[in-house]
């Protein structure tokens, strides 16, 4: 037995090591030391940034992964399945908040996650659909554990991975306050979209995307907690900088091959393609415009949003090329319904909030390629 354990203990080693070459990260400090909390609503592009996180945080580092939004209880269930797949199956998934679409805000941009109803089809079989459509909508569940963790946790300890909306984060902190000195960083996806005036003024307007969208109270409430080291990735960047913000094999062959090749023997790649192709049919159907950017790539394509905020956590001193220090306050009585809430920004200096202006799109693909090559082997070890 004891020769057995220090095998296993071997190999585990050997896959930190395996992870611990892909990464360079100037807030984490000595990673190891740090638990990191995943907050996500699972979209295709959650599920990829989920594999670029397990390729560098074990079973050692994830404290928990918590689903929130639309039908939590279902992606709680298909979050399981993926970290299984991963050979984290020690990784507690604890579901969130959550609700039906109609109890979200009605912005345009957002109608096409609120209406998505097929999630895990092709994936599930019928008997688990079934059993994840009675799945409670939310659960008070991931707050709890947050506030466990958090209170058990020295100071600056705890490290956030925030891919959807903040919700459950944020009623911990709105109750317990002083219970931000034990987070070591918040890395968020989020922010906004840039539009001039409809005044003809030409002044720019922010308005929010998404995950914002999805409860602007939270998101408001976390950007006026001061003291957090929050690394902010807003959608604004997204765009200019992956030409439309589509990763497909028409601007990125060596991401999508590597992914394909990775799918031949990880269960998990294989089932991300079939939740894109599904997510992108329904997509292009709620908004046709989106046609011109997915085109004929729809299931073999991803938006690099989250999977951009996982490579960063992974290596983020050379992806993450420039930053700014910056106050952002959202606008929950400013809403417009076809776009979002409006969202103000101005340089401070004094902030915590570190804005991410610049990333090196090269050490992306590069790091995209090198995970995907390396991850069949580090899940195996797991």
């Amino acid at each position: 037995m004891r020769r057995l354990d220090s095998f296993l203990l071997l190999f585990s080693d050997q896959a930190e090591k395996s992870r611990e070459r892909l990464s360079g990260n100037r807030y984490f400090g000595v990673i190891s030391q740090h638990a990191l909390v995943v907050i996500t609503d699972l979209e295709p592009d959650d599920r990829l940034a989920i594999h670029l996180l397990a390729s560098r945080f074990g079973s050692r580092q994830l404290a928990l992964v918590g689903t929130t939004v639309m039908h939590a209880g279902r992606k709680k269930i298909l979050t399981r399945r993926l970290l299984d797949q991963l050979g984290l199956d020690k990784v507690p998934v604890i579901q969130g908040s959550g609700g039906k679409g109609g109890a979200y805000p009605s912005i345009a941009s957002s109608a096409a996650a609120r209406t998505y109803a097929d999630e895990g089809k092709g994936i599930l079989s019928e008997e688990e659909l079934l059993i994840a459509e009675q799945a409670a909508l939310g659960s008070p569940d991931l707050s709890r554990e947050i506030w466990r963790l958090l209170k058990a946790a020295k100071e600056k300890e705890i490290v956030f991975a925030v891919m959807a909306a903040p919700t459950d984060l944020v009623t911990v902190l709105k109750q317990y306050p002083d219970l931000k000195e034990k987070i070591g960083a918040v890395y968020i996806m989020g922010g906004w979209v840039e539009a001039f005036s409809a005044d003809g003024a030409g002044a720019v307007q922010r308005f929010a995307t998404y995950n914002w969208n999805m409860d602007p109270e939270a998101a408001k409430t976390l950007f006026e907690i001061e003291g957090i080291q929050t690394i902010l990735f807003s959608s604004h960047i997204i765009k200019p900088t992956f030409g439309g913000g589509s990763i497909n094999e028409g601007n990125y062959p060596d991401i999508i091959n590597a992914l394909r090749k990775a799918g031949q023997s990880m269960p998990s790649i294989l089932e991300g393609f079939i939740a894109g192709e599904s997510w992108d049919r329904h997509l292009i159907a709620t908004i046709p415009t989106l046609g011109k950017i997915i085109g004929s790539f729809a299931g073999q394509q991803f938006t690099p949003a989250d999977p951009l905020l996982a490579a960063a956590m992974i290596d983020n001193d050379r992806i993450i090329m420039e930053t700014e220090k910056v106050s952002v306050r959202i606008a929950v009585n400013e809403v417009d319904f076809n776009r979002g809430y409006e969202v103000k920004v101005v340089p401070d200096a004094s902030s915590s909030v570190e804005m991410v202006t610049r990333i090196d799109r090269a050490r992306f693909e590069v790091l995209m390629v090198e995970v995907l090559d390396r991850l069949p082997t580090i899940v195996a070890m797991n």
